[in-house]
């Protein structure tokens, strides 16, 4: 690690970043970022472009309205009522429930608009990019402290990792990726400063680093984190051999601050974990996780966009042949960033790969996640500061040129790389450009003992034109105004469903017109969703069929189908036809759909979910309205019950925590709700708690004593309070010792 020369200690190192020189250097990245995202941010008519439909659209901006919605009335989102014919919100981590920034930008627009457009979360992301290359800006600076070209270095390196081909890709369009990644540098930046005098390790900036990654946690994208986690580790682990710290106190230190980060965070951790283990992700094999790069997308190191739809690898040619520069030349430090990328780099080809497989059950933490080519995260990172190194070691006239054998060995490789590429790929332009920038970084090779800081400056604006130039042709960004990424016939079709006939708490299946998560968006209760995350038993008979589903729909109480079928195989009382510009939707209602709550005359007991699941496909839909099949038999319940044939039961009310419910039964009958199964549920039967039972392998039924009953559902998780408890005291506890230590001081 390149040893810090000596400077300004704590926050005095800060003050001096906010002067001048750094200040237009914060501000020099302020202007690319503006020049890169420009017709993204500024508002110039038709000019403008915004994020294409997809994730960010169906599946972030989705579930940012419905939390937009619940958080103007005040409320905290614990139940989706609109994805997956229900589902947990707040414990899924991708809603970002209690990120600070998403909190502040619902603030910002409930104050100042009144709702939550498009823009505001396209926005927010974009901010994201902005942050986190001031933040690699201060930790490459203090990385490179006291050297000469320290400014431009840390520049370089702080273009290179926020306009680079990771966070640049995929990143946007999950806007959780990027919020997550967002973090890194401050959570290093702090680590650096914890272990910058020898021999000590300073409580208060570790703590700070604690907190920059449980920013990272709350950001909402659990595999980001857990890669940025583990980077945190290898660089405190490196830092303190590097300080002479002992390894008892380094262990201490380590296991304290883990305490730490687990309880500031608890309140959106043990949700999600329970959320997790009752989840479809609990089916996953080895071969779904096991995906990643191929060996040929290492191409993308110097050839973007002619192997994949992104490039993640990318981080321009000039960056790249900087990199190998420094490694070459074995700057000071090197070989750990080096390391990084190459463990990183292996970790990311998954099964096609041998690191993967070997650590898939010994690294904790790495068996949870599916789609390893996001490692690169670690190597965007990592050659962004190799990138800052090079340019440092570059700049000192006193160290000399690299060897001419060293040039001649570098080029040839770079040479073999890019004809390998051309003809791998065919993208023979693609190649040359890489090549031509190549050929620029060894003339400046040529003239760097000549004039040093020109021929630096000259690599910095190369470095912005190849990053711009590659952005240019961003596949993120779409010429159709924000409104024209969403779906265009939602409005149509919710009021053609409501003329037939549908409210809640009925159900719509949106597989045609409505799809991803924009049931969340736009009130419908829809049985489709995108999320990552499911409850495993509805998921299971969602999945059943993909178009025609008529299990599915007589068990989630669907009343209303979006399709572009003009007849269904069942009977249907009113079709409707929504015809616009990009397609049509017949809105159908189905002649006999199920009531939410109804009381079942017999039930079968079978021993598991699964088994539920298999009985259910071997009947017709219909046979399911008059039979549960439950995994545990209720107590003192004949199998066969003639009384749920003369009871009946009533929906009084409904909102997403908190279901109220009108029942009259001659005798004790089971009661069947249109409701996935979720043990945070809670019922009470005229006051007295009641236990719930999982009928179908997913949904819910419960007993209900004979006579006129009021049924009152509640949906109080445990976990959040539990979390919320232990949350707070930790808060508590760090705002309290952070008001002591400023009174003392």
């Amino acid at each position: 690690m390149t040893t810090l020369r000596h400077g300004p200690q704590g926050l005095k190192f800060f003050s001096r970043v906010g002067r001048a020189p750094d200040a237009r250097a914060i501000l020099l990245l302020t202007l690319i970022w503006l020049l890169f995202f420009s017709r993204l941010v500024l508002p110039v008519g038709n000019w403008r472009l915004s994020f294409v439909s997809g994730d960010f659209s169906a599946q972030n901006y989705a579930f940012s309205v419905y939390q937009f919605e619940r958080f103007r009335e005040g409320e905290i989102a614990l139940w989706n009522p609109y994805n997956y014919g229900g589902s947990p919100f707040f414990a899924d981590v991708q809603a970002s429930a209690l990120y600070p920034p998403r909190l502040l930008s619902l603030s910002l627009a409930a104050l100042l608009l009144g709702e939550w457009p498009y823009e505001a979360l396209q926005t927010e992301t974009l901010l994201h990019t902005l942050l986190t290359s001031w933040l690699a800006y201060a930790f490459f600076r203090r990385l490179t402290w006291g050297q000469r070209a320290s400014r431009r270095a840390a520049l370089a390196g702080a273009l290179v990792w926020a306009f680079g081909g990771y966070l640049s890709g995929y990143p946007q369009l999950q806007a959780n990726i990027l919020a997550a990644a967002c973090w890194l540098p401050l959570q290093l930046l702090t680590l650096l400063e914890a272990t910058r005098v020898p021999r000590h390790l300073d409580s208060r900036w570790l703590a700070g680093s604690g907190l920059a990654l449980t920013l990272s946690v709350l950001a909402g994208h659990p595999q980001t984190t857990f890669y940025c986690a583990y980077l945190w580790l290898a660089f405190f682990i490196y830092r303190c051999w590097h300080a002479r710290i002992h390894w008892r106190r380094a262990s201490g230190a380590l296991l304290l601050m883990a305490i730490f980060v687990f309880a500031w965070s608890a309140v959106i951790l043990l949700p999600a974990a329970e959320y997790q283990l009752a989840s479809s992700r609990t089916t996953l094999t080895y071969a779904d996780k096991a995906n990643g790069f191929q060996l040929r997308d290492g191409l993308q190191f110097v050839l973007p966009g002619a192997l994949s739809h992104w490039s993640p690898l990318y981080f321009g040619a000039i960056g790249f042949t900087l990199a190998l520069y420094a490694i070459g030349r074995r700057v000071s430090g090197s070989l750990f960033w080096a390391g990084t990328a190459l463990f990183a780099l292996l970790l990311s080809l998954g099964g096609h790969g041998f690191l993967y497989p070997l650590l898939y059950r010994i690294l904790p933490g790495l068996s949870l996640f599916r789609q390893q080519e996001r490692a690169a995260i670690l190597v965007a990172f990592a050659a962004a500061a190799l990138v800052t190194l090079a340019l440092t070691d570059f700049h000192e006239g006193s160290r000399g040129r690299p060897s001419a054998r060293g040039l001649l060995i570098l080029s040839l490789i770079l040479a073999i790389l890019l004809v390998w590429a051309a003809v791998e790929s065919g993208a023979t332009r693609s190649a040359l450009l890489s090549a031509v920038w190549i050929l620029a970084v060894f003339f400046a090779f040529h003239w760097q003992e000549r004039a040093p800081a020109p021929v630096t400056n000259l690599l910095l604006v190369l470095i912005v034109l190849e990053l711009f130039l590659f952005h240019r042709q961003n596949p993120n960004h779409s010429p159709l105004p924000a409104e024209a990424q969403l779906p265009g016939l939602v409005g149509a079709i919710r009021h053609a469903a409501q003329e037939t006939g549908y409210s809640e708490p009925a159900r719509v299946d949106g597989v045609v017109g409505l799809g991803g998560n924009y049931g969340a968006a736009y009130s419908l209760a829809d049985i489709r969703g995108i999320s990552p995350l499911a409850l495993r038993g509805p998921k299971a008979i969602i999945d059943l069929d993909d178009s025609i589903n008529p299990i599915a729909w007589e068990l989630f109480a669907v009343s209303h189908v979006f399709h572009d079928w003009r007849e269904l195989p069942l009977p249907t009382e009113t079709s409707r036809i929504i015809a616009a510009q990009e397609g049509f939707v017949y809105v159908h209602r189905l002649a006999q759909p199920r009531p939410f709550a109804q009381f079942v005359p017999r039930y079968t007991a079978v021993p598991s979910a699964e088994a539920a699941l298999a009985t259910i496909q071997d009947v017709a839909a219909s046979e399911l309205r008059e039979w549960a099949i439950l995994e545990s038999a209720p107590a003192h319940l004949p199998a066969s019950n003639a009384a749920a044939l003369y009871a009946s039961a009533e929906v009084v009310h409904v909102s997403p925590e908190r279901m109220e419910l009108r029942l009259a039964t001659p005798a004790d009958a089971l009661l069947s709700l249109a409701l996935p199964y979720d043990g945070n549920w809670q019922a009470r039967i005229d006051g007295a708690a009641s236990p719930l039972h999982r009928a179908y392998g997913a949904l819910t039924a419960i007993v209900i004593p004979g006579g006129s009953r009021s049924l009152i559902l509640t949906y109080a998780p445990r976990s959040v309070a539990i979390g919320a408890f232990i949350s707070g005291l930790a808060w508590l506890g760090l705002l309290g010792i952070s008001a002591y230590a400023l009174k003392r001081r």
